[in-house]
């Protein structure tokens, strides 16, 4: 995925590489679990399936924000990181999908309005005018804004 810098749009392919990587990994939901044993002192994990209080299934596992034996993972945030990541695998779709209406919904816009000007532009009379504004009017209603 190309590295975006702050504030640059997102475009249709930044959508599309998002919507791959969402598809490419293990369906969702996901769940925040943790595991606080002896044999594990203590583990922040998301996990494809639930487990309360305890370690799940090796498969299941899909990212682990604290693990303290080995000491390999772990900060002051790592339950916060596990909640974001599992909020992640069904957001990220959901934020495509609605980036994707958007952008349709903007170009719609875009298209109403040149053709508002055009009309606007053009000597012919206030009946067009008026026609191209009830257009205007009922995409607007259509989007959701009028």
């Amino acid at each position: 995925m190309k590295r975006r810098t702050m504030g640059e749009a997102p475009d249709a392919d930044w959508i599309l590489e998002l919507r791959r990587l969402a598809e490419a990994s293990a369906p969702g939901p996901w769940h925040v679990g943790s595991a606080d044993d002896e044999a594990f002192m203590s583990a922040e994990f998301v996990s494809t399936e639930e487990a309360d209080n305890a370690w799940p299934p090796e498969r299941s596992v899909v990212a682990i924000t604290q693990l303290q034996l080995p000491r390999y993972a772990g900060n002051e945030r790592s339950e916060e990181n596990s909640r974001f990541i599992a909020a992640a695998r069904m957001g990220v779709p959901r934020l495509c999908d609605r980036l994707e209406r958007a952008f349709e919904e903007r170009a719609a816009l875009a298209r109403g309005l040149r053709e508002l000007l055009d009309v606007a532009q053009k000597p012919s009379g206030d009946a067009q005018l008026g026609e191209a504004i009830e257009r205007a009017q009922r995409l607007l209603k259509e989007l959701g804004a009028g």
